[in-house]
Protein backbone atom coordinates (compact mmCIF):
# COMPACT_ATOMS: atom_id res chain seq x y z
CA UNK A 1 0.00 0.00 0.00
CA UNK A 2 2.69 2.57 0.64
CA UNK A 3 4.91 1.10 -2.43
CA UNK A 4 7.44 -0.81 -0.24
CA UNK A 5 8.59 2.58 1.77
CA UNK A 6 8.89 2.20 5.58
CA UNK A 7 6.99 4.11 7.20
CA UNK A 8 8.79 3.67 10.87
CA UNK A 9 10.94 5.93 12.62
CA UNK A 10 13.12 2.93 13.07
CA UNK A 11 13.76 2.82 9.58
CA UNK A 12 12.98 6.71 8.08
CA UNK A 13 16.18 9.00 6.62
CA UNK A 14 15.59 11.17 9.60
CA UNK A 15 16.84 8.39 12.26
CA UNK A 16 19.09 6.55 10.43
CA UNK A 17 21.85 9.39 10.50
CA UNK A 18 24.16 8.41 12.91
CA UNK A 19 24.48 12.06 14.82
CA UNK A 20 22.44 14.93 15.66
CA UNK A 21 22.68 18.92 15.82
CA UNK A 22 23.45 19.95 19.22
CA UNK A 23 21.74 23.38 18.73
CA UNK A 24 18.60 22.11 16.81
CA UNK A 25 18.65 18.58 17.21
CA UNK A 26 18.10 17.61 13.35
CA UNK A 27 20.18 14.96 12.12
CA UNK A 28 23.68 15.55 10.47
CA UNK A 29 26.35 13.93 9.07
CA UNK A 30 29.05 15.14 11.40
CA UNK A 31 29.47 14.16 15.12
CA UNK A 32 28.26 16.79 17.27
CA UNK A 33 28.29 17.00 21.04
CA UNK A 34 25.86 14.42 21.89
CA UNK A 35 26.69 11.88 19.67
CA UNK A 36 24.15 9.00 18.48
CA UNK A 37 21.44 10.29 21.27
CA UNK A 38 17.98 8.97 21.17
CA UNK A 39 16.70 11.30 23.75
CA UNK A 40 15.35 8.47 25.80
CA UNK A 41 12.78 8.01 23.43
CA UNK A 42 12.57 6.75 19.61
CA UNK A 43 12.85 9.48 17.62
CA UNK A 44 14.44 12.62 16.41
CA UNK A 45 14.76 15.30 19.01
CA UNK A 46 11.84 17.18 18.24
CA UNK A 47 9.54 14.26 18.38
CA UNK A 48 11.50 14.17 22.16
CA UNK A 49 10.37 17.14 22.87
CA UNK A 50 7.49 17.29 21.75
CA UNK A 51 7.31 13.99 24.37
CA UNK A 52 8.62 15.41 27.26
CA UNK A 53 7.24 18.66 26.88
CA UNK A 54 3.67 17.43 27.66
CA UNK A 55 5.09 14.87 30.21
CA UNK A 56 6.49 17.72 32.30
CA UNK A 57 3.74 20.38 32.15
CA UNK A 58 1.75 17.34 33.58
CA UNK A 59 3.90 16.76 36.03
CA UNK A 60 4.30 20.40 37.18
CA UNK A 61 0.60 20.92 36.89
CA UNK A 62 -0.04 18.31 39.32
CA UNK A 63 2.89 19.24 41.68
CA UNK A 64 1.29 23.09 41.52
CA UNK A 65 -2.14 22.47 41.83
CA UNK A 66 -1.44 20.00 44.72
CA UNK A 67 -0.83 20.10 48.50
CA UNK A 68 3.13 20.69 48.05
CA UNK A 69 2.49 23.56 45.32
CA UNK A 70 5.54 22.58 43.78
CA UNK A 71 7.76 23.79 46.56
CA UNK A 72 8.31 20.46 48.13
CA UNK A 73 9.96 18.23 45.69
CA UNK A 74 7.95 14.38 45.89
CA UNK A 75 10.51 12.10 48.23
CA UNK A 76 13.02 10.66 46.50
CA UNK A 77 14.81 7.51 47.50
CA UNK A 78 18.41 8.24 47.03
CA UNK A 79 19.78 4.87 48.01
CA UNK A 80 23.09 3.77 45.65
CA UNK A 81 23.23 -0.41 46.09
CA UNK A 82 26.98 0.09 44.82
CA UNK A 83 28.23 2.90 47.38
CA UNK A 84 26.65 0.73 50.57
CA UNK A 85 28.52 -2.63 49.06
CA UNK A 86 31.78 -0.59 48.76
CA UNK A 87 31.89 0.56 52.40
CA UNK A 88 30.80 -3.16 53.62
CA UNK A 89 27.02 -1.72 54.79
CA UNK A 90 28.16 -0.09 58.09
CA UNK A 91 25.86 3.25 59.12
CA UNK A 92 28.55 4.82 60.15
CA UNK A 93 30.39 4.67 57.09
CA UNK A 94 27.38 5.50 54.96
CA UNK A 95 26.36 9.23 53.33
CA UNK A 96 22.95 10.88 54.82
CA UNK A 97 20.94 9.11 51.27
CA UNK A 98 22.74 6.24 51.94
CA UNK A 99 21.59 5.72 55.56
CA UNK A 100 19.09 2.66 56.68
CA UNK A 101 15.66 3.62 57.32
CA UNK A 102 14.54 4.82 60.51
CA UNK A 103 12.98 2.30 63.17
CA UNK A 104 9.46 3.68 64.66
CA UNK A 105 11.10 3.28 68.06
CA UNK A 106 13.60 5.98 67.09
CA UNK A 107 11.13 8.02 65.18
CA UNK A 108 8.68 8.13 68.40
CA UNK A 109 12.03 9.22 70.47
CA UNK A 110 12.82 12.02 68.38
CA UNK A 111 8.69 12.98 69.07
CA UNK A 112 9.08 12.51 73.04
CA UNK A 113 12.37 14.93 72.69
CA UNK A 114 10.52 17.05 70.23
CA UNK A 115 7.26 18.02 72.51
CA UNK A 116 6.16 21.17 73.18
CA UNK A 117 5.45 19.15 76.69
CA UNK A 118 9.27 18.03 77.30
CA UNK A 119 11.07 19.79 80.07
CA UNK A 120 12.33 22.20 80.27
CA UNK A 121 11.92 22.74 76.91
CA UNK A 122 11.67 21.15 73.47
CA UNK A 123 14.48 19.52 72.18
CA UNK A 124 14.94 22.10 68.83
CA UNK A 125 17.81 19.40 67.22
CA UNK A 126 15.01 16.51 67.25
CA UNK A 127 12.54 18.81 66.20
CA UNK A 128 13.95 20.25 63.74
CA UNK A 129 15.42 16.70 62.49
CA UNK A 130 11.72 14.89 62.52
CA UNK A 131 10.59 18.18 60.86
CA UNK A 132 13.11 17.42 58.14
CA UNK A 133 11.93 13.64 57.92
CA UNK A 134 7.96 14.55 57.45
CA UNK A 135 9.01 17.50 55.00
CA UNK A 136 10.96 15.52 52.07
CA UNK A 137 10.21 12.01 53.40
CA UNK A 138 13.20 10.89 54.71
CA UNK A 139 15.42 7.38 55.76
CA UNK A 140 11.47 5.86 54.88
CA UNK A 141 9.47 8.72 56.67
CA UNK A 142 6.54 9.33 54.86
CA UNK A 143 6.45 12.82 53.83
CA UNK A 144 3.51 14.20 55.91
CA UNK A 145 3.47 18.23 55.31
CA UNK A 146 1.15 18.76 58.04
CA UNK A 147 3.46 17.17 60.87
CA UNK A 148 6.36 18.50 59.22
CA UNK A 149 5.14 22.32 59.47
CA UNK A 150 4.01 21.35 63.31
CA UNK A 151 7.71 20.64 64.47
CA UNK A 152 8.73 23.48 62.18
CA UNK A 153 6.56 25.85 64.35
CA UNK A 154 8.11 24.54 67.39
CA UNK A 155 11.65 25.58 65.96
CA UNK A 156 10.24 28.69 65.16
CA UNK A 157 8.75 29.36 68.66
CA UNK A 158 11.68 28.73 70.48
CA UNK A 159 14.09 31.14 67.99
CA UNK A 160 15.67 28.34 65.88
CA UNK A 161 15.89 30.59 62.83
CA UNK A 162 15.96 27.82 59.92
CA UNK A 163 12.67 25.54 61.22
CA UNK A 164 10.97 29.22 61.98
CA UNK A 165 12.46 30.46 58.45
CA UNK A 166 10.41 26.87 56.65
CA UNK A 167 8.02 26.92 58.68
CA UNK A 168 7.43 30.68 57.72
CA UNK A 169 7.63 29.53 53.90
CA UNK A 170 4.89 27.12 54.48
CA UNK A 171 2.27 29.60 55.57
CA UNK A 172 3.24 32.03 52.22
CA UNK A 173 2.59 29.06 50.37
CA UNK A 174 -0.41 27.57 52.19
CA UNK A 175 1.61 23.75 52.23
CA UNK A 176 0.59 21.43 54.83
CA UNK A 177 -2.36 23.60 55.86
CA UNK A 178 -5.49 25.18 54.35
CA UNK A 179 -5.77 28.43 53.37
CA UNK A 180 -7.72 29.35 56.42
CA UNK A 181 -5.01 28.05 58.52
CA UNK A 182 -2.33 29.92 56.80
CA UNK A 183 -1.25 32.90 59.25
CA UNK A 184 1.00 35.44 57.41
CA UNK A 185 1.57 37.33 60.43
CA UNK A 186 3.56 34.27 61.99
CA UNK A 187 5.50 34.01 58.84
CA UNK A 188 6.67 37.41 58.97
CA UNK A 189 7.55 37.07 62.81
CA UNK A 190 9.81 33.95 61.80
CA UNK A 191 11.26 35.77 59.08
CA UNK A 192 12.31 38.56 61.07
CA UNK A 193 13.64 36.19 63.89
CA UNK A 194 16.37 34.82 61.07
CA UNK A 195 17.29 38.19 59.81
CA UNK A 196 18.27 40.34 62.61
CA UNK A 197 18.80 44.09 61.58
CA UNK A 198 17.04 43.62 58.78
CA UNK A 199 18.42 43.74 54.98
CA UNK A 200 21.80 45.92 56.26
CA UNK A 201 22.15 43.58 58.79
CA UNK A 202 22.22 40.52 56.98
CA UNK A 203 24.65 41.61 54.15
CA UNK A 204 27.09 43.11 56.81
CA UNK A 205 26.94 39.35 58.16
CA UNK A 206 27.77 38.22 54.96
CA UNK A 207 30.88 40.74 54.38
CA UNK A 208 32.46 39.53 57.88
CA UNK A 209 31.87 36.24 56.89
CA UNK A 210 33.65 36.32 53.52
CA UNK A 211 36.43 38.73 55.58
CA UNK A 212 36.84 35.55 58.40
CA UNK A 213 36.95 33.33 55.35
CA UNK A 214 40.13 35.46 54.01
CA UNK A 215 42.17 35.49 57.27
CA UNK A 216 44.67 32.66 58.84
CA UNK A 217 43.33 30.50 61.34
CA UNK A 218 45.86 32.38 63.89
CA UNK A 219 44.05 35.40 63.26
CA UNK A 220 40.55 33.53 63.39
CA UNK A 221 40.52 31.95 67.03
CA UNK A 222 40.43 34.88 68.43
CA UNK A 223 37.25 36.22 66.86
CA UNK A 224 33.39 35.59 67.70
CA UNK A 225 31.96 33.52 64.59
CA UNK A 226 29.70 35.03 62.46
CA UNK A 227 26.44 33.29 61.83
CA UNK A 228 24.99 34.95 58.65
CA UNK A 229 21.05 35.30 58.58
CA UNK A 230 19.13 32.17 57.85
CA UNK A 231 18.99 31.27 54.07
CA UNK A 232 14.84 30.65 54.35
CA UNK A 233 14.29 33.37 56.12
CA UNK A 234 15.89 36.36 53.47
CA UNK A 235 14.05 34.20 50.87
CA UNK A 236 10.26 35.17 52.90
CA UNK A 237 11.31 38.51 53.55
CA UNK A 238 11.57 38.88 49.72
CA UNK A 239 8.74 37.19 49.04
CA UNK A 240 6.54 39.28 51.33
CA UNK A 241 7.98 42.13 50.57
CA UNK A 242 6.95 41.83 46.64
CA UNK A 243 3.27 40.04 47.33
CA UNK A 244 2.80 42.59 50.66
CA UNK A 245 1.00 41.85 53.55
CA UNK A 246 -2.31 43.78 54.62
CA UNK A 247 -1.71 46.00 57.33
CA UNK A 248 1.87 44.68 57.96
CA UNK A 249 4.14 44.52 55.31
CA UNK A 250 4.30 47.38 52.51
CA UNK A 251 5.15 46.00 49.10
CA UNK A 252 8.30 47.05 47.74
CA UNK A 253 9.39 45.58 44.71
CA UNK A 254 13.00 46.98 45.19
CA UNK A 255 13.68 45.52 48.61
CA UNK A 256 12.34 42.31 47.71
CA UNK A 257 15.22 42.02 44.89
CA UNK A 258 17.76 43.38 47.65
CA UNK A 259 16.57 39.68 49.26
CA UNK A 260 16.23 37.76 46.98
CA UNK A 261 19.64 38.64 45.59
CA UNK A 262 21.69 37.95 49.17
CA UNK A 263 19.61 34.75 49.23
CA UNK A 264 21.26 33.84 45.98
CA UNK A 265 24.34 34.52 46.63
CA UNK A 266 24.75 32.39 49.57
CA UNK A 267 23.28 29.34 47.15
CA UNK A 268 19.66 28.95 48.59
CA UNK A 269 18.06 27.77 44.98
CA UNK A 270 14.91 29.05 45.81
CA UNK A 271 15.91 32.53 45.56
CA UNK A 272 17.94 32.15 42.78
CA UNK A 273 14.39 30.92 40.93
CA UNK A 274 12.57 33.89 42.72
CA UNK A 275 15.07 36.39 41.49
CA UNK A 276 15.34 34.82 38.01
CA UNK A 277 11.76 35.12 37.60
CA UNK A 278 12.09 38.63 39.02
CA UNK A 279 14.83 39.45 36.27
CA UNK A 280 11.95 38.09 33.85
CA UNK A 281 9.21 40.03 35.03
CA UNK A 282 7.61 38.08 38.00
CA UNK A 283 6.88 41.59 39.81
CA UNK A 284 3.83 42.63 41.18
CA UNK A 285 3.36 46.57 41.77
CA UNK A 286 0.78 49.20 41.94
CA UNK A 287 0.54 52.28 39.84
CA UNK A 288 0.36 54.53 43.31
CA UNK A 289 3.74 52.85 43.98
CA UNK A 290 5.28 53.91 41.15
CA UNK A 291 3.80 57.45 41.72
CA UNK A 292 5.95 58.14 44.44
CA UNK A 293 9.07 57.72 42.93
CA UNK A 294 7.43 59.65 39.34
CA UNK A 295 5.51 62.17 40.44
CA UNK A 296 4.75 63.41 37.56
CA UNK A 297 2.75 60.59 35.79
CA UNK A 298 -1.03 60.93 35.03
CA UNK A 299 -2.89 57.86 36.68
CA UNK A 300 -5.69 58.40 34.38
CA UNK A 301 -4.94 56.47 31.30
CA UNK A 302 -4.24 53.34 33.51
CA UNK A 303 -7.38 52.94 34.84
CA UNK A 304 -8.72 50.95 31.65
CA UNK A 305 -5.46 48.43 31.95
CA UNK A 306 -6.48 44.58 32.91
CA UNK A 307 -6.06 44.56 36.30
CA UNK A 308 -5.57 41.02 38.51
CA UNK A 309 -8.79 39.81 39.10
CA UNK A 310 -7.22 38.27 42.61
CA UNK A 311 -6.31 41.95 43.22
CA UNK A 312 -9.32 43.89 41.81
CA UNK A 313 -11.29 43.57 45.40
CA UNK A 314 -8.61 45.94 47.09
CA UNK A 315 -7.36 48.02 44.72
CA UNK A 316 -9.02 47.99 40.88
CA UNK A 317 -5.48 49.61 38.82
CA UNK A 318 -3.32 46.94 40.54
CA UNK A 319 -1.11 45.51 37.76
CA UNK A 320 1.17 42.97 36.77
CA UNK A 321 4.86 44.77 36.85
CA UNK A 322 5.73 44.26 33.14
CA UNK A 323 1.77 46.03 32.20
CA UNK A 324 2.47 49.35 34.29
CA UNK A 325 6.32 49.66 33.05
CA UNK A 326 4.94 49.18 29.14
CA UNK A 327 2.71 52.10 30.17
CA UNK A 328 5.41 54.01 32.16
CA UNK A 329 7.94 55.61 30.07
CA UNK A 330 11.20 55.44 31.23
CA UNK A 331 13.13 58.17 33.99
CA UNK A 332 14.41 60.72 31.74
CA UNK A 333 13.19 59.79 28.07
CA UNK A 334 10.08 58.66 25.84
CA UNK A 335 10.18 55.00 25.96
CA UNK A 336 8.37 52.98 27.56
CA UNK A 337 9.65 49.40 28.72
CA UNK A 338 9.47 46.97 26.32
CA UNK A 339 9.96 43.58 28.24
CA UNK A 340 13.31 42.19 29.64
CA UNK A 341 16.58 42.87 28.59
CA UNK A 342 19.06 40.80 26.90
CA UNK A 343 21.23 41.25 29.70
CA UNK A 344 17.97 40.14 32.00
CA UNK A 345 17.49 36.99 29.78
CA UNK A 346 21.46 36.21 30.43
CA UNK A 347 21.03 36.75 34.29
CA UNK A 348 18.01 34.90 34.85
CA UNK A 349 19.20 31.40 32.53
CA UNK A 350 22.15 31.72 34.49
CA UNK A 351 20.33 31.63 38.14
CA UNK A 352 18.09 29.08 36.76
CA UNK A 353 20.82 27.03 35.68
CA UNK A 354 22.27 27.29 39.04
CA UNK A 355 18.58 26.40 40.83
CA UNK A 356 18.23 23.31 38.52
CA UNK A 357 21.99 21.81 39.24
CA UNK A 358 20.31 22.29 42.80
CA UNK A 359 17.43 20.09 42.03
CA UNK A 360 14.95 22.96 42.13
CA UNK A 361 12.11 21.21 39.78
CA UNK A 362 10.24 24.72 38.73
CA UNK A 363 13.70 26.09 37.91
CA UNK A 364 14.13 23.04 35.25
CA UNK A 365 10.65 23.31 34.41
CA UNK A 366 10.85 27.15 32.99
CA UNK A 367 14.50 26.10 31.54
CA UNK A 368 12.82 23.59 29.01
CA UNK A 369 10.37 26.54 28.38
CA UNK A 370 13.10 29.02 27.48
CA UNK A 371 14.96 26.80 25.42
CA UNK A 372 12.35 25.02 23.65
CA UNK A 373 11.66 28.46 22.16
CA UNK A 374 14.09 30.61 22.30
CA UNK A 375 13.57 34.32 23.06
CA UNK A 376 13.51 38.02 21.83
CA UNK A 377 14.38 41.26 23.38
CA UNK A 378 12.87 44.38 22.56
CA UNK A 379 15.01 47.57 22.36
CA UNK A 380 13.34 50.89 23.76
CA UNK A 381 13.78 52.63 20.87
CA UNK A 382 13.54 49.67 17.69
CA UNK A 383 11.26 47.14 16.99
CA UNK A 384 13.72 44.90 15.71
CA UNK A 385 14.14 41.81 18.37
CA UNK A 386 17.03 40.98 19.88
CA UNK A 387 18.03 37.48 20.40
CA UNK A 388 18.43 36.73 24.18
CA UNK A 389 18.61 33.17 24.14
CA UNK A 390 19.09 30.99 21.04
CA UNK A 391 16.51 27.53 21.03
CA UNK A 392 17.91 24.70 21.73
CA UNK A 393 16.10 21.11 21.34
CA UNK A 394 18.59 19.57 23.19
CA UNK A 395 19.01 21.83 26.15
CA UNK A 396 14.75 21.74 26.45
CA UNK A 397 15.25 17.79 26.31
CA UNK A 398 17.26 17.72 28.70
CA UNK A 399 15.48 20.03 31.37
CA UNK A 400 12.20 18.78 30.75
CA UNK A 401 12.55 15.06 30.62
CA UNK A 402 14.53 16.22 34.20
CA UNK A 403 11.72 17.71 35.68
CA UNK A 404 9.32 14.98 34.42
CA UNK A 405 11.05 12.68 36.01
CA UNK A 406 10.85 14.78 39.67
CA UNK A 407 7.22 14.03 39.40
CA UNK A 408 5.14 11.61 41.74
CA UNK A 409 4.96 8.71 39.77
CA UNK A 410 9.09 8.07 39.33
CA UNK A 411 9.05 9.12 43.27
CA UNK A 412 6.96 5.91 44.10
CA UNK A 413 8.25 3.59 41.56
CA UNK A 414 11.44 4.49 43.33
CA UNK A 415 10.73 4.32 47.25
CA UNK A 416 8.55 1.26 46.19
CA UNK A 417 12.23 -0.32 44.66
CA UNK A 418 13.81 0.40 47.77
CA UNK A 419 11.40 -1.01 50.16
CA UNK A 420 11.28 -4.51 48.38
CA UNK A 421 14.50 -4.79 48.21
CA UNK A 422 15.61 -3.87 51.68
CA UNK A 423 12.51 -6.74 52.25
CA UNK A 424 14.65 -9.58 50.67
CA UNK A 425 11.77 -9.51 47.83
CA UNK A 426 14.80 -8.65 44.83
CA UNK A 427 18.41 -9.30 44.52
Amino acid sequence: ANGGKSTSLLDSHSFSHKYYDPDTGGPTDHHGSNPNSHYGVLGTCPTALAYYEAAAHGVMDELESGPTKAKVNPPLDEHRLAEIYMRGGASVKLEGYNKPDEIEEALQYYRMLASRNHYPEPDLLAAFTIANFYYFGLRGVKQDLRLALKYYEICGDYNHWEGGGKAGLMHVWAVGMTLEERDLGKAYAYFKQGTPGGIDGCVDRLKKKKKTGKKSDDDVDDEEEVNLCDRHCMNGMGLVHLLGIDGLVERNVGLARRWFELTRDIGDPDGMYNYAMLRLGWMVSEVGDSLTHQPSINIAPFNNLSANSASQASNPIELSYMSLRRNIPEPNTDDKYTGPSVSDFNVAVQELTSAASKGHLQAKHKLGILYSTGADAFKKSNTQPTKALSQSCIKAVKYFKSAAEGGHTISRRIRAAWKQYNAGDYE
